[in-house]
């Protein structure tokens, strides 16, 4: 039931994620552009794992395209895992006319130290083969 309510909430998210008077004109994002966008991440965060939800994405590509096309600048993803969250994003950078790069050391996370509180994982964990990334993205 968890499954077919998160379904469900897929246009709900979308509409109220992406219905910002903030985004800037000069991308033409009509309601239908906006929605094909949000059903192509969500179908995207299946068939790509990735660490973040689809609506996760939808929330950078809000703040990508509130950002004016005039302001010089290109996106950075810094730790790819297997490429799920680059898709998406190389699909809003196509759409604003912005390159996406992306950094990582395709090892996996590094050993956690005792310092740090968060690192309840494994070394090299969500470690993506460069090829599959590549893949992935296309």
């Amino acid at each position: 039931i968890l499954k077919v309510y998160y379904v469900l909430t897929v246009p709900i998210a979308i509409f109220f994620i992406l219905n910002s008077a903030a985004i800037h004109p000069d991308y033409k994002l009509t309601f239908f552009r906006k929605y094909r966008l949000g059903l192509r991440m969500f179908f995207n965060k299946f068939r790509i794992p990735t660490g973040t939800s689809y609506k996760s994405h939808l929330a950078m590509a809000l703040k990508v395209f509130e950002t004016p096309p005039d302001v010089v600048g290109d996106l950075v993803e810094c730790g790819t895992w297997r490429g799920g969250s680059a898709a998406n994003l190389s699909l809003v950078c196509k759409i604003a006319g912005r390159k996406l790069l992306i950094f990582d050391s395709f090892e996996g996370l590094p050993e956690g130290q005792e310092i740090d509180r968060q690192a309840v994982y494994e070394t090299g964990d969500y470690c993506g083969p460069l090829e599959e990334v590549k893949k992935n993205i296309e």
